[in-house]
């Protein structure tokens, strides 16, 4: 409840200072809570079902809810799942809001925590209404993800899935969300757009 409170804080902010998104995004939250800002281990885990109940509660509470997508996470280390790990997972969410498809996250869940290939995540029957994508630098502490393109099987996995995502929602929103120096940045955009037209 306080978490939807504060969405909408932050959705009446934004429109006060001319900022009228058409969508916001919340991460779909890891199963339990966070000790402090810095550690991300759980405690006092919960289960899935909890989660999925919990985010039916915050829809409730939103004053907005046809501006709120949900985001896909990935937890810190196995010990710390996060709610949308799963296929059925992120269709569970789906019949709650509509998604903001992280692959970079996505690949994190599958191919370093469930050890399945991206390939798997079912895409068809998801109401997604923005991606975003980042690729996988694996080895060493977290985060995995949000480094720019590197050519290896797990980021060549992520460009063929933004490929299938896109192929029924060609108009849909996609940002790239890398943390690399300018020139990095505009070499990954070439990058994506020359594999997808």
């Amino acid at each position: 409840m306080e978490a939807a409170k504060m969405a909408t804080r932050m959705m009446h902010r934004a429109k006060a200072i001319g900022m009228n998104y058409q969508l916001y995004s919340v991460h779909a939250g890891l199963l339990g809570e966070i000790p402090g800002p810095k550690e991300f281990k759980v405690t006092d885990r919960i289960g899935v079902e909890e989660g999925i109940e919990n985010l039916k509660i915050f829809r409730k509470k939103l004053t907005a809810t046809e501006k709120i997508i949900v985001e896909n996470i990935y937890g810190w280390d196995e010990e710390s799942p996060a709610l949308g790990m799963t296929n059925d997972e992120l269709k569970e969410i789906n019949k709650i809001f509509p998604l903001l498809l992280d692959l970079g996250h996505a690949a994190v869940n599958y191919e370093l925590f469930l050890k399945r290939k991206l390939d798997e995540l079912e895409v068809d029957n998801l109401d997604i209404k923005e991606i975003h994508v980042s690729f996988l630098k694996p080895g060493g502490p977290p985060p995995w993800d949000h480094s720019g393109y590197l050519k290896n099987k797990v980021n060549q996995r992520i460009i063929r899935k933004l490929e299938e995502t896109l192929e029924t929602r060609p108009r849909i929103p996609v940002v790239l969300e890398i943390d690399a120096p300018y020139e990095a940045v505009t070499k990954n955009i070439r990058l994506l757009r020359d594999r997808l037209g």
